[in-house]
């Protein structure tokens, strides 16, 4: 239940779920945050959210549950992950029309959209094989809508392992790296760096969401955003559980001076 309040009426969580998923409460205070910012820059309409990195969910039924948010894009490139997010979604009754699971890969997602609205897509992630599952609709990136409004990030940090390169030694350019697949189907990798900018790039204004694990070195993500051209403010949060420091949300948000080419 430190996961889920909601636990014991069926919840289901992979084995990579359980050290991964956000805790209920810390998702719940990350959705307030996010929508928060997008309400100052949407002039009150309401938000379309992509979390980049569903997993089985919890920060998407924390987002799908407000009532500023109008359709959560929940991406992930493990189909079986986006049924278990759908199975817990419908639990907490967060209605079919606000979420969208997307079996795709994020950078291609995120570079799909540039100044907040779709400018492409791309083939090796189209999907004809589209679902319902638990009432929400599963597909790839051809349902994808026109525009989003805001990103939420929370990439695989490495696995159990990332505590090993010590206290405040946790980089974006070194020790977060995806692989993604290139429509020859060759692979590149990318790291957390590229991942804000490509989420920069992707908004009109930069309202983003990264949620990193607690030995971040917060000099390294002061970095990283200027190199990815946001001028704004920078927030790094740390969030704590029953008294424990768990894990860091950082905040960006305001104007950017990033590449937009």
């Amino acid at each position: 239940r430190r996961l889920f309040s909601r636990f014991d009426e069926g919840i289901q969580l992979d084995k990579e779920g359980w050290f991964s998923v956000t805790p209920e409460s810390i998702a719940a205070h990350i959705a307030e945050r996010l929508a928060q910012q997008v309400d100052v820059t949407t002039k009150d309409k309401k938000m379309v959210m992509l979390d980049a990195f569903c997993g089985c969910g919890g920060n998407a039924i924390a987002f799908g549950k407000r009532p500023d948010v109008s359709l959560v894009i929940c991406v992930d490139t493990d189909r079986s992950k986006l049924r278990l997010a759908a199975q817990n979604a419908s639990i907490y009754g967060v209605p079919s029309d606000k979420l969208l699971f997307l079996e795709a890969d994020a950078c291609h997602v995120m570079t799909a959209y540039r100044n907040g609205k779709r400018i492409s897509l791309n083939a090796a992630n189209a999907s004809n094989n589209v679902e319902q599952c638990h009432g929400y609709q599963v597909g790839g990136v051809d349902l994808l809508p026109e525009q989003i409004h805001a990103i939420f990030l929370s990439p695989p940090w490495g696995g159990t392992d990332y505590e090993k390169v010590g206290p405040r030694n946790y980089d974006l350019a070194t020790s977060i790296k995806i692989d993604s697949k290139k429509e020859g189907g060759d692979r590149e990798q990318y790291n957390g760096e590229d991942l804000l900018l490509m989420a920069v790039s992707a908004l009109e204004s930069p309202i983003i969401g990264y949620f990193l694990p607690r030995n971040l070195n917060g000099v390294s993500v002061g970095r990283s955003a200027l190199k990815a051209g946001i001028r704004g403010e920078i927030e790094i949060e740390q969030n704590i559980l029953n008294g424990k420091f768990k894990t860091i949300t950082t905040y960006f948000a305001a104007k950017s001076n990033g590449p937009k080419s």
